[in-house]
């Protein structure tokens, strides 16, 4: 049991970090080249892809996509447009390469500076992205707690104490990776880790 635990999370990682080290390089070879639309598109095909190929060869397509999330939101999305104002960014544009990133940017970055955190995506692109995640998790967010209700009210199955343990299940697993996803993150801005592991890359 053990084993098998450790050989489809290590593969799930190898996935994703394979999976996100080629679409770094791609968003890398590509910056300041593509459309906003085609960026969009690119972004989530490389986000959704690992599950799959994870799936195929027996692995969790679920930790795969976790961990390609990671990676794609600090390497390619990057804090480059945080605390920017990104809304003036309209559609007419969308057809034209994006005038805020250089032409010739990718052969003048280095590559060691993809790795800063600064992200690889123009402004258009990161306003379109966060619209469609903040709408698809609402969406699931949404189907969860309808799926949650009407399994509480189906008659043909039900137990008081099989929907109390699903309730307070939730409550419970949601108030505590809060409570340590939050401390943990409070510790990383105490000790500045963003900056750390840029410089470690960096050397």
């Amino acid at each position: 049991m053990a084993r098998d635990f450790v050989i489809v999370l290590g593969g799930s990682m190898a996935v994703a970090i394979g999976l996100g080290t080629g679409s770094v390089l791609f968003f890398w070879a590509t910056y300041g080249r593509q459309v906003a639309v085609g960026e969009v598109a690119t972004f989530f095909a490389c986000a959704l892809i690992p599950y799959y190929v994870a799936e195929i060869f027996g692995f969790s397509g679920i930790i795969t996509i976790l961990f390609m999330g990671f990676i794609m939101d600090y390497y390619v999305m990057g804090c480059r447009w945080h605390g920017h104002d990104v809304s003036h960014y309209n559609d007419d544009d969308e057809e034209a390469p994006q005038s805020d990133v250089p032409k010739d940017s990718a052969a003048t970055l280095r590559f060691r500076d993809v790795m800063d955190g600064q992200g690889l995506m123009s402004p258009q692109c990161c306003k379109h992205v966060g619209f469609i995640s903040h709408a698809l998790a609402s969406v699931t967010e949404t189907i969860v707690f309808a799926y949650l209700g009407l399994f509480l009210f189906d008659d043909k199955v039900y137990s008081m104490m099989l929907d109390q343990v699903a309730v307070w299940s939730c409550i419970i697993s949601r108030a505590v990776m809060v409570i340590l996803l939050s401390a943990l993150v409070n510790l990383a801005i105490s000790w500045d880790l963003e900056m750390r592991l840029g410089r470690l890359a960096r050397r």
